[in-house]
């Protein structure tokens, strides 16, 4: 189970972050082979899948602080969120993330 971080409903596109970095198992998996199937909403089906960059992944964490003020206050892999700018950029730049939407 992952944590959906942005949920764009134009694109039909969630963005799910790896809290424990590059180092999970599942974002591994993901780099060594796109993923055969999702569960998402009662429904299975193959999605398409991109990796965000740096900057996407920014605005992502600046759109979840203000969409979850109180989550972003609490310990966890977001912790820095209620800091400063740069405290953000840091944080990104060690929160991989990955969008995945239906083909």
């Amino acid at each position: 189970m992952l944590e959906v971080v942005r949920w764009d409903p134009i694109r039909g596109e969630a963005v799910v972050a790896s809290g424990r970095g590059e180092r999970a198992s599942w974002w591994r998996n993901l780099q060594a082979a796109p993923a055969r199937e999702i569960y998402w909403s009662g429904e299975r089906f193959v999605p398409e899948q991109r990796v965000l960059g740096l900057a996407e992944r920014v605005d992502v964490l600046r759109g979840y602080r203000r969409a979850h003020p109180i989550a972003a206050r609490l310990p966890g892999p977001f912790v820095g969120l209620r800091d400063n700018e740069r405290a953000i950029a840091d944080l990104a730049g060690r929160l991989p993330m990955i969008a995945f939407r239906r083909r």
